[in-house]
């Protein structure tokens, strides 16, 4: 059921067995799941409206130093979430994929690395979220290639880790596909446009939460509290705590350290003489009817031993004829949603668009010539 907090007082005291923040993909599910068992009430504040708000929005606003102002400056943090019912599934382009299981492991070359836990402790979750997201099987190595086309199915590049994506279609908007569950649901309370601004401890233990709604606080209480904001407010929301209590055991210097959304760039250009492009056709999306026509997509990773002798990270590449991947994803939604958001006119949201085309690369002079060459020209 849907709480409107603006009809309590301020002396409003919300009381539940289990309390999450943030009404997103991680969010909603959780809700889903743990509501089948009708004894345990369940409370979800959520920082956005069940549409769209501007002034929601604005909340995300933040600087990326260094990595994260791709596709345009500080996209990561204020651009690339929505602050929204649904999260930032609202524009969501469907594109899926488990981490590696080196992800997981200690790289002595890279300081802090090594998670506390393993590929083999998430793997359970990751099948049972294939149909949480309209997927197909769990399944996301080389075999797909089995069930490409014969033509180019050969032509992966086998001196590489193969990793592959995939799309659901059309891609889930948890706004739509989850909101008369949790709207019917006994057990559960959702509070929108409530964002939290506090944690009260007591005894080593988070007993309360504090969120504000039209500069009225509100008081939640629980016998457990789940951030599921998303890496970027969760790690907001537990610095905000660390700001206020700095000499608190729960300060920890990790937190909001290593976090970076994705970055993405163009690291080479290439060309290959392949003119029935094979190649190319092998790295693209290809949707699979054994599948139930569910795209795949492929690319590289770099070898574990080639990783640890060169003392890198971990990264993905992809070949694009030509680099309108971002364009063709949620990017661009996101873009426009974020500018509506900061209130430019049309004529301002051109000019920043016509900058950022030319920040990531889009020539339709290279477009052209790479349609009539013999050399195929990816990137």
């Amino acid at each position: 059921m849907i709480i409107n907090t603006s009809q309590q007082n301020e002396n409003f005291i919300d009381n539940s067995d289990i309390c999450i923040v943030g009404a997103g993909p991680a969010g909603i599910t959780l809700a889903k799941e743990i509501s089948k068992n009708e004894s345990i009430n369940i409370s979800i504040i959520e920082s956005g409206d069940l549409n769209f708000d501007s002034k929601n929005q604005k909340l995300n606003s933040g600087e990326c130093l260094e990595f994260g102002n791709y596709p345009h400056k500080n996209y990561s943090v204020s651009h690339a979430r929505i602050r929204q019912f649904g999260g930032t599934s609202n524009v969501w382009a469907g594109w899926s994929g488990p981490l590696e299981k080196n992800d997981f492991k200690e790289r002595l070359w890279i300081d802090k690395s090594g998670w506390p836990i393993s590929y083999q402790d998430l793997e359970e979750h990751y099948k049972k979220s294939q149909s949480i997201l309209n997927l197909s099987e769990f399944i996301y190595d080389k075999t797909i290639y089995d069930y490409y086309p014969k033509s180019y199915s050969n032509n992966y590049l086998k001196e590489f880790n193969n990793v592959f994506w995939q799309f659901s279609k059309p891609p889930v908007k948890f706004n739509h596909k989850y909101f008369q569950h949790l709207k019917n649901k006994k057990n559960i309370k959702l509070f929108l446009k409530n964002t939290v601004t506090d944690l009260i401890k007591v005894e080593n233990k988070i007993v309360e939460i504090i969120s504000v709604k039209n500069s009225v606080k509100y008081k939640f209480k629980s016998k457990i509290f789940v951030l599921a904001c998303g890496a970027i407010e969760n790690a907001a929301i537990l610095l905000n705590f660390i700001r206020k209590n700095p000499t608190d055991e729960f300060n920890n210097p990790n937190v909001g350290k290593y976090f970076m959304e994705h970055p993405h760039c163009t690291i080479g250009y290439g060309y290959t003489k392949d003119n029935s492009n094979k190649f190319l056709s092998c790295y693209s999306k290809n949707k699979i009817k054994q599948f139930n026509n569910v795209s795949f997509l492929s690319g590289v990773v770099i070898p574990d031993q080639i990783q640890k002798e060169n003392c890198i990270t971990n990264c993905v590449s992809v070949f694009l004829e030509n680099n309108f991947l971002e364009i063709q994803s949620a990017v661009i939604l996101r873009y426009n949603v974020a500018l509506k958001a900061f209130n430019f006119s049309f004529i301002k949201f051109f000019i920043q668009f016509l900058k950022d085309i030319k920040k990531i690369n889009i020539s339709f002079l290279e477009i052209l010539k790479n349609s009539i060459s013999k050399k195929k020209n990816f990137i």
